[in-house]
């Protein structure tokens, strides 16, 4: 399996998927092809044998659809049978309330995900 890294246009997130369970998106996820996007990615995520995955999660701005994709990425991650240990590190500016009740909406969704919240 190798890294995945998709760099950061104007409306998609920076994407930085490796082999050893690091994960990191960071930026805006406002794009209107959000399928496109987001395909490679789930693609890997049911792919990565690693015991231990920690996400790393630093948005700016999460639109609709892409929150929608968020969720599939949670899923695919929670079922993946290799995965023993799942860590997602949400980071929120204190401005953005919408961006905190949304880490708290999916850590309700996906129990078995560790979610930890830091406010920058």
């Amino acid at each position: 399996m190798e890294e995945l890294v998709f760099e950061p246009t104007l409306k998609s997130p920076f994407f930085n998927l490796r082999p050893n369970g690091y994960m990191l998106i960071e930026g805006k996820a406002i794009s209107e092809n959000v399928k496109n996007e987001f395909t490679p990615i789930i693609k890997w995520c049911r792919e990565i044998s690693s015991n231990t995955v920690s996400l790393t999660i630093k948005l700016e701005y999460l639109g609709n659809a892409s929150s929608k994709m968020m969720v599939e990425l949670f899923k695919v991650l929670s079922i993946n049978k290799s995965i023993r240990h799942l860590h997602v590190h949400w980071y929120f500016d204190s401005d953005d309330i919408s961006l905190i009740e949304t880490g708290e909406v999916f850590r309700e969704l996906f129990p078995k995900i560790r979610f930890q919240f830091y406010l920058v």
